[in-house]
């Protein structure tokens, strides 16, 4: 061991979300190494911990029983190059080729406990709205059961009355009571109506400060909705494309709301990189709001198809409920692309199926189809500006 290791024997790089990098420089590390002693030290000022070997280090077999007994006290990761690293059992621990991975890995299961967390406390995840959806989840649920649930909660009941005569539920019939919505909804549109109440406290109480990201929640829903009623008539499915259109980014709005200053940045690197939202997010936070928003979805016993929407919002395709998803990505995409100058996925390839047309080639079909799009982000923003002339 040379002068300069002997007092630095390691190096450090603190990566943020308590995260803190332990780079070991030395060639053998035994139990009684000043490493080992650092990490116990570390681990009471730091949660999570990535010791990384450089190629020309080696833990001594005895180190192994003090990485146990440390990996009970921090999330630890270990980062090594090959096997002969670690001369010993260490099923304690996960094993990762490079930091960035480690790192990616740690920090993403930070930010999302954070989310849940912060999520589970508030207002709308303890509501009845969230235990209703619940209760729809089993198996064996009745209407009679349903109405048992919600006949003590009279805001809830006006406010579900309400949102289902609205335009958006495309209604032909007024609903006066719960047994009434219940009948007329049916239980896949009841959960329509109560995801929808979900979101909208949401963003009343927490996302009112994203105005911009909320409105283009607005605007995908909007051009979603025209764009699948070229394909689908079924009011229960436009109703899902509707609610999974504001659901969308649902991981993004939670992001920004838990680290604003962390958002920033992220945003920040995606303007001067010119690189997705995407690609910036993993960057900052090593997750992305695709990821995370579809991990919130089955943490909050949401619907499958809106963790999907979630999830596939800024793919090129997707498999399943292509009916809903699909015509969410066209418009994300062309909100992102047309609208708001950002990168993303090309959509065009996705539009010859909705030309109504079918004897129109391929390119006259995208420029028919395109140019619909542009039509439905004017119309948009008119109903946007009647509904709110003073840009509140």
């Amino acid at each position: 061991m040379d002068s300069a290791s002997k007092a630095h024997p390691f190096m450090l790089k603190d990566w943020g979300f308590s995260v803190l990098e332990v780079i070991s420089i030395d060639e053998n590390i035994d139990a009684s190494h000043r490493l080992m002693g650092a990490l116990f030290i570390f681990a009471g000022k730091f949660n999570n911990l990535v010791l990384t070997l450089a190629p020309q280090s080696r833990l001594n077999s005895d180190a192994g029983p003090q990485l146990r007994e440390l990996a009970k006290k921090v999330n630890l990761k270990i980062v090594v190059l090959g096997n002969e690293q670690l001369p010993f059992e260490h099923e304690f621990v996960e094993v990762f080729k490079t930091p960035e991975e480690a790192v990616k890995k740690v920090k993403s299961t930070v930010i999302f406990k954070k989310i849940a967390k912060e999520f589970a406390d508030v207002t709308p995840f303890k509501s009845s709205a969230l235990n209703l959806l619940s209760i729809m989840n089993e198996p064996d649920v009745t209407f009679a059961r349903l109405e048992e649930e919600i006949a003590s909660e009279p805001l809830l009941i006006a406010r579900v009355l309400q949102t289902a005569n609205s335009a958006y539920f495309m209604r032909r019939n007024k609903v006066e009571d719960i047994g009434q919505a219940l009948a007329y909804l049916g239980l896949d549109g009841f959960k329509q109506v109560l995801v929808s109440l979900i979101f909208q406290n949401l963003a009343t109480k927490y996302f009112a400060d994203q105005k911009d990201r909320l409105r283009h929640s607005d605007a995908v829903s909007y051009i979603a909705i025209k764009l699948a009623e070229r394909k689908i008539r079924d009011t229960v499915t436009l109703s899902k494309v509707r609610v999974a259109g504001l659901l969308h980014d649902i991981g993004a709005l939670a992001l920004q709301y838990c680290y604003p200053e962390d958002y920033k940045k992220a945003q920040e690197f995606q303007k001067n990189q010119n690189v997705s939202i995407i690609d910036a997010e993993r960057k900052i936070f090593g997750i992305n709001h695709c990821e995370l928003g579809a991990r919130l979805c089955l943490e909050w016993g949401l619907p499958p198809y809106l963790m999907e929407c979630a999830k596939l919002h800024h793919n090129q395709s997707c498999e399943t409920n292509k009916n809903i998803i699909e015509p969410i990505i066209i418009a994300n995409s062309f909100m992102n692309i047309e609208v708001e100058g950002l990168v993303n996925n090309d959509y065009k390839q996705l539009l010859p199926e909705y030309c109504p047309d079918r004897n129109a080639g391929e390119n006259e079909a995208k420029i028919e189809v395109q140019s619909f799009l542009y039509a439905q982000w004017k119309n948009f923003q008119q109903s946007a500006q009647a509904e709110n002339p003073q840009g509140n």
